[in-house]
């Protein structure tokens, strides 16, 4: 095997479904605006509300326990059963944007 070449569990068919259901997710959380022609979705506004509940809902759905904190900062821990002692990976991503933000996934059709 060629060690500069990257092995994977998953087939092409499953990884292509992995794009596809993440490029979907991104559309569905773009599409949270106060403004129907731009993507603006400022610090605690109802469209900040909104997307942080939808984030938080695919967490649980992918069996994370989910906290927020009173700045609204979602976070989503999964503790395997298996587990003793856990490792702490930690991802970070804003859930507001700037006003006027770029919805990516408008123009990847």
């Amino acid at each position: 095997m060629d060690p500069g070449v990257a092995v994977s569990a998953f087939t092409k068919e499953q990884i292509a479904g992995f794009g596809a259901r993440a490029e979907t997710m991104i559309g569905e959380l773009g599409a949270i605006s106060s403004d129907p022609n731009r993507l603006i979705r400022l610090f605690l506004t109802p469209e900040h509300r909104a997307a942080a509940d939808l984030v938080g809902r695919w967490m649980r759905e992918a069996g994370l326990s989910v906290s927020e904190d009173a700045l609204g900062t979602v976070r989503g821990r999964w503790m395997p059963q298996t587990a003793r002692k856990p490792k702490l990976l930690l991802i970070g991503s804003h859930i507001d944007t700037v006003i006027d933000a770029e919805n990516t996934t408008a123009r990847s059709a």
